[in-house]
């Protein structure tokens, strides 16, 4: 005989994103920032891309209005708050992210204080860009947060950009990758694999967030349940 298993209904919202990938695909970021109705880009990058970032706001042409090439790790709020003044005193009505996670994570900050679109060009493998999860910097403590506002509309990947990346940090832009893959599921956990919040913790579970909260006190605040400190599996001694 078969036993009949109650069904789970659920609802699965899924973020919305363009995404470009191939070879050369840079050569399409005009039409593309035309698309989302925009025309006044700002450039991001870091200093040590600016030169780059120049280039792609010679070839945005008529669609870019400025450059701020002072991306930061760990988006320093200063930064972020001098990036926006930028982007008012400019009447942009984008950004256009060239470089890392340092750029991507910059774009996010403003997008998260003016809702202005984002465009993201990677030139590493850091996987931020996809996310919807935003980390910054102020008075030297790092606080992470989970929006949709922070979610680029459009990912342009180009594999050319990142061929001249030193093999050393391919590694470790890959594996970084790869932990942003990870980050970005617990606040969207799939209903079939998701608890019910009201349940008690099961031991392990409690023995992980004990660990992940001394190792991470602030890197818990996007997760919904309160006993779920980390993506990371209980690790087997």
């Amino acid at each position: 005989r078969f036993r009949t298993i109650p069904m789970q209904e659920f609802t699965y919202v899924a973020l919305p994103s363009r995404v470009i990938f191939g070879s050369g695909t840079l050569a399409r970021v005009g039409d593309e920032v035309g698309a989302l109705g925009c025309s006044r880009a700002l450039v991001l990058s870091t200093p040590e891309q600016e030169d780059a970032a120049r280039a792609l706001k010679a070839q945005l042409g008529q669609h870019a209005v400025g450059l701020f090439a002072r991306a930061a790790m760990h988006t320093p709020v200063e930064v972020t708050e001098e990036a926006v003044a930028t982007a008012q005193k400019l009447k942009a009505d984008c950004v256009v992210a060239l470089g890392g996670g340092s750029t991507t994570g910059l774009g996010k900050a403003i997008a998260l204080r003016t809702d202005l679109p984002q465009v993201v060009i990677p030139t590493t493998y850091a996987g931020s860009e996809m996310t919807p999860i935003l980390g910054q910097t102020e008075h030297g403590v790092k606080t992470t947060l989970r929006n949709d506002k922070v979610l680029p509309e459009l990912v342009l990947y180009d594999v050319d950009l990142t061929l001249g990346l030193p093999v050393a940090l391919s590694g470790t832009s890959g594996i970084n990758a790869i932990a942003h893959a990870v980050e970005g599921q617990p606040g969207r956990a799939s209903p079939g694999r998701r608890r019910d919040r009201n349940q008690a913790p099961r031991p392990h579970e409690e023995r992980c967030a004990e660990r992940q909260q001394a190792l991470h006190p602030h890197g818990d605040c996007f997760y919904p349940q309160p006993w779920v400190r980390s993506p990371r599996r209980p690790v087997r001694p």
